[in-house]
């Protein structure tokens, strides 16, 4: 009996307590129950501006020669000499033996061909003699036309023996004049093969040779930044700045363009712009062929520039700007040129000083009411924007 009624009780404060809540549930203010309606969303704004300085478009290349030849004998022979001033990295002026042959066996050749001159010469006189005996003969009618008909053909063989035999002299003292293989034009020498007493053969490079004078860079620029630079063949004569590509981008040189490739790169789809580097190797540091340098050109387009950081930018180049009333409208730009943090927009100084979204929100739509964070309606650092635009 004892065991029910403690049942018995133990129902009952349990139906007092499930009373208990009920009743405070339903006595609760309804304002409590429900959360307040959310006002505008808060977001982050910069100021468009005009670029502080001039942005450039900077694309990297690699260095290489404008002129560079192979240094070669045109003749067979044996190597005597090897100049010193033949070896890699050296400077050479124009006109200067690089190596030279062992003339002995083309001075023999030369010899000959003069012995041969003489005799073939000696034959056409003697033809010649034998033409005009003929020919008096034949007016005494002592021989036959037939007779001097042929010592007309014995003379103009002798006249082409001696044309071969000049020819052959000609050949040999070229030859000879090519035991020596000189430098073209003043240059760096950037590789060598050459040692005394190596046989060559005619054509056989022993080293090779690139102008001093200059160096060549091509870049390559996509549509977009060759259009926005406006007509390119007005960019020839243009200086640019040769940088490094490592470190703190230290300026090595001052180039020009000297001419745009007309073809299009079927594989990177980009446009080569053609760079001349003047003195590229006696300047301290010197370039390197094969050198990766980054080359920069100032972006001057025909319409003015608006500057803004690149994290305002949505799909489709579209920013959001926020107007005086705290609305959001919607604008797409004509971007021209981007770097890490900013954006470049061809628009004729339209967007400048107004306030652009940088906060991506889920959904924004036209016209709809945002606050603006504290202090957010400020531009961004000069300097920051300044090394921005050289970027």
């Amino acid at each position: 009996m004892k065991t029910i009624a403690w049942l018995l009780a133990s129902l009952a404060v349990l139906a007092l307590g499930a009373a208990g809540f009920w009743w405070l549930s339903r006595s609760a203010p309804q304002g409590e129950a429900s959360a307040a309606p959310a006002g505008p969303p808060l977001v982050e704004v910069a100021r468009a501006r005009a670029p502080e300085a001039t942005p450039e478009i900077v694309q990297t290349g690699f260095v290489r020669p404008v002129r560079e030849v192979a240094v070669a004998f045109e003749v067979q022979g044996r190597i005597r000499t090897v100049a010193p001033a033949f070896a890699v990295g050296a400077a050479v002026a124009e006109g200067t033996v690089l190596a030279s042959l062992d003339p002995e066996r083309l001075a023999a050749a030369v010899e000959r061909a003069e012995a041969d001159l003489a005799a073939a010469e000696a034959q056409l006189a003697e033809a010649d003699a034998a033409l005009e005996r003929q020919a008096t003969l034949e007016e005494r009618d002592v021989v036959s036309e037939a007779g001097r008909q042929d010592a007309a053909a014995r003379r103009a063989s002798a006249a082409a023996q001696v044309a071969v035999a000049r020819a052959a002299l000609r050949t040999a003292r070229a030859d000879l004049e090519g035991a020596d293989v000189t430098a073209p034009f003043d240059g760096v020498v950037t590789a060598t093969d050459a040692a005394e007493g190596q046989i060559v053969s005619p054509g056989q490079t022993i080293g090779s040779l690139v102008r001093d004078d200059v160096a060549r860079v091509s870049v390559g620029l996509a549509d977009a930044q060759v259009q926005a630079l406006g007509d390119p063949m007005a960019l020839v004569g243009r200086p640019v700045s040769v940088r490094r590509t490592d470190g703190d981008g230290a300026l090595l040189r001052r180039g020009r363009i000297v001419n745009i490739d007309p073809r299009l790169d079927e594989a990177a789809r980009t446009t080569n712009f053609i760079v001349d580097v003047p003195d590229p190797f006696s300047q301290d540091p010197p370039l390197r062929l094969g050198q990766l340098v980054a080359v920069a050109l100032p972006l001057v387009t025909p319409r003015a520039l608006t500057a803004l950081p690149v994290q305002a930018l949505r799909e489709g180049d579209a920013v959001w700007v926020v107007g005086d009333d705290g609305t959001l409208a919607r604008r797409t730009l004509a971007i021209v040129h981007r770097t890490d943090t900013r954006a470049y927009a061809a628009d004729g100084g339209a967007l400048r000083g107004r306030r652009v979204m940088l906060t991506d929100l889920a959904v924004p739509a036209e016209g709809q009411r945002v606050r603006v964070a504290e202090g957010d309606d400020a531009p961004a650092a000069a300097g920051e924007a300044a090394a921005e635009a050289g970027g």
